[in-house]
């Protein structure tokens, strides 16, 4: 969980106050490598928010819906098949969820209280999939979005054109009165209707990953492995088992926008820069330019 309360003045990334897996001191509430019982950070939350009249920010990662999909022993009864527990994993995360609006609705918060829901990335059931997020197809890069705010937000609500990521933040903000349009984001309002055929990049942090971008119903994935460029067309083919190779001129002008992009976002630390810091408070950080480390304290 982090937390920010309006005019906080902390600098943890913005934040005023942060709860991980860690801080419950309970190894028991540990699922696979990295996530936790996601019930076990209502109590902390609704008791920060609690402790508090003004206008507050929380932003929850849920991890059981995560690779290896571990679930708490008191939901469920583990399966050896990866679908089938990627799906209880998906119910348990609805279950969580369910109950943090319920506590809401105790509080006499829920209508007055934005929630915005979504998926860092989609998952593959193919029965071929060998990768993981390492390859673009279409049931990774899509993922839901759900918004919900009586106020401003009429229900059933649907957006049906291109939406990204990059929009979260000024959609958020457009919502609650603020003017973006000197803000200079590269994302949008996604309840503003943009161009069917906007330019939706995408790409990976796994190293030598594909990246490309989508445009309407097509799709160009640049593999930097082989240096060869592919294109979907995805009503044509929806299972994205037959790209076009793409060379010549038209290769190289969309292969040079990709690069260009990507280099854009990409973040260069120095190799030999040493940093050593507290972050929220609990966490003491070292990096050496090119590894990191955190402790728990």
């Amino acid at each position: 969980i982090l937390a920010a309360k309006q005019g906080s003045g902390k600098s943890n990334l913005a934040f005023d106050w942060a709860w991980f897996r860690e801080n419950l001191e309970d190894p028991s509430a540990y699922l696979g490598y990295l996530g936790g019982d996601d019930m076990r950070v209502l109590d902390p939350m609704f008791e920060w928010i609690d402790g508090g009249s003004r206008p507050f920010f929380v932003m929850m990662i849920t991890t059981v819906a995560h690779d290896p999909y571990d679930l708490p022993a008191w939901f469920a009864i583990p399966d050896t098949d990866r679908t089938a527990r990627y799906r209880r994993a998906v119910e348990y995360t609805d279950y969580v969820l369910g109950e943090l609006i319920d506590r809401l609705r105790r509080r006499g918060r829920y209508d007055n209280t934005i929630l915005c829901l979504m998926g860092d990335h989609g998952v593959s059931e193919r029965p071929d999939d060998r990768f993981g997020r390492w390859v673009p197809s279409e049931d990774l890069i899509r993922m839901p979005w759900v918004i919900r705010w009586p106020a401003r937000v009429p229900a059933g609500t649907r957006v049906d054109w291109p939406c990204s990521q990059l929009d979260v933040t000024p959609t958020i903000l457009k919502l609650i009165g603020f003017d973006i349009s000197q803000a200079g984001f590269d994302g949008r309002d996604a309840f503003s209707p943009s161009d069917a055929n906007r330019r939706m990049y995408f790409s990976s942090g796994f190293p030598n990953c594909p990246f490309g971008y989508l445009e309407g119903d097509r799709k160009w994935v640049y593999w930097r492995s082989n240096d060869r460029l592919f294109e979907y067309d995805l009503p044509a083919d929806p299972n994205e088992q037959s790209p076009r190779v793409i060379v010549g001129p038209d290769r190289d002008r969309i292969v040079s926008d990709l690069q260009r992009w990507q280099q854009q976002w990409q973040l260069v630390v120095p190799a030999r820069r040493f940093s050593e810091r507290w972050v929220y408070d609990h966490w003491r950080t070292f990096s050496s330019g090119r590894s990191a480390w955190a402790y728990y304290v």
